[in-house]
């Protein structure tokens, strides 16, 4: 980059384009195209979604299942039979893993796309919160009990049932057991 940058000086220079001005745009340019390069972390698709290797030791199984069945019929986005974008799967947990770290690496694993916002899942496979109303968006339930704190809060143990649905109504349309 720099003797690209070097050589579009000389070139200013052997057609008298003197103007410090000129000198000074193409060293800019320069700077800003070597700071992207740099902390720019690009990666093919194949590498993005391949699973990290995990330094910390496996503290178990649990299971996860995606679902968003209180939709199915209502937008054009469901095309999952019966809403189940992610049927129950196993998978491998790591010391201190939360909820939040199973969804994204499930997600990487799976090819599912997420928008998240700080602690909350704005939205699985383009589907959004608030998109169906006021009252929807995507909770989680771990062993058939709705957590009451962020899915970054939720620590995981060997065993657990994760399941992140869609609701409508605050998760009142869902079946609820006591809460976490």
């Amino acid at each position: 980059m720099c003797a690209a940058s070097l050589i579009l000086c000389a070139v200013l220079f052997i057609l008298k384009k003197r103007n410090p001005k000129n000198f000074l745009f193409v060293i800019i340019i320069c700077a800003v195209a070597v700071f992207l390069i740099i902390f720019t972390n690009f990666s093919s698709v194949e590498n993005y979604y391949k699973a990290e290797n995990q330094t910390a030791e496996k503290t178990g199984t649990v299971t996860l299942s995606i679902n968003c069945e209180k939709i199915v019929g209502k937008s054009d986005l469901v095309v999952w039979e019966n809403g189940e974008i992610l049927a129950p799967c196993s998978f491998d947990i790591y010391e201190n893993d939360t909820v939040y770290d199973l969804l994204v690496r499930a997600a990487k694993e799976k090819q599912l796309r997420l928008d998240l916002r700080g602690s909350y899942v704005a939205g699985i496979e383009s589907i959004y919160e608030l998109k169906f109303g006021e009252l929807s968006g995507w909770i989680y339930h771990v062993n058939g009990v709705e957590a009451k704190y962020g899915c970054r809060e939720y620590k995981l143990s060997d065993g657990d049932v994760v399941e992140w649905m869609y609701t409508l109504e605050l998760g009142k349309d869902l079946v609820q057991n006591e809460t976490a």
